[in-house]
């Protein structure tokens, strides 16, 4: 049955029910009020009644299965678009494929992650709050090559490194090991922090 005759029918499925219960009402009365012999008329007006009724729930039943075969195609749609769709860089590069755990770096959890489009991105605390002995970091003075520290990162990992932002460097093109490296400089920067830097 058509999408089209399923709502037809559906938008009329009280008739039958009340055209048989309206029957049934008025041959009862002639009985049972009016004491009017209605013979075989009284079989049938409850058997056709019980009859739309049971048609009645037949038709929200198929109401229902269409329903849901109308949910399911528009998840299974939903899911073939997802697949199908080719996603942009910049779509991309907002999806985590990867979290790389990265101990406390003075004071604060870097963030370290490799990213859909091969990007790879640290966002870390930079000047720290504290220095490897824990004492407190007052700004770049303290921490003299916080201006530079995307060059440090570069130099260690072996690739370039963009500064996005003053706490945001990209790797371009990065991949597990490059990203496992950068991990390896940030934990072990205090003992590989250059002597020029230190007070």
């Amino acid at each position: 049955m058509g999408n089209k005759k399923i709502e037809t029918v559906y938008k009329w499925r009280f008739l039958p029910l009340a055209v048989t219960g309206i029957m049934l009402v008025i041959v009862l009365l002639l009985k049972y009020v009016f004491q009017i012999e209605v013979g075989k008329f009284f079989g049938w007006s409850i058997f056709l009644t019980f009859a739309g009724f049971i048609y009645y729930r037949g038709v929200l039943e198929q109401k229902k299965e269409k329903e849901k075969e109308k949910s399911f195609d528009n998840e299974t749609g939903s899911e073939d678009i997802t697949k199908n769709h080719t996603l942009s860089f910049e779509e991309a590069d907002n999806i985590v494929e990867q979290t790389i755990e990265v101990a406390d770096f003075g004071g604060a959890k870097p963030n370290l992650t490799l990213r859909k489009s091969g990007n790879g991105y640290l966002i870390v605390e930079c000047p720290p709050f504290y220095d490897g002995e824990g004492n407190e970091i007052d700004g770049d003075k303290d921490f003299p090559e916080a201006m530079e520290f995307e060059n440090l990162i570069s130099e260690y990992i072996g690739v370039p490194v963009i500064r996005e932002d003053r706490e945001v460097f990209l790797i371009e093109k990065a991949n597990i090991e490059i990203i496992r490296k950068v991990k390896e400089f940030i934990e072990n920067y205090w003992k590989l922090r250059k002597g020029k830097y230190k007070k």
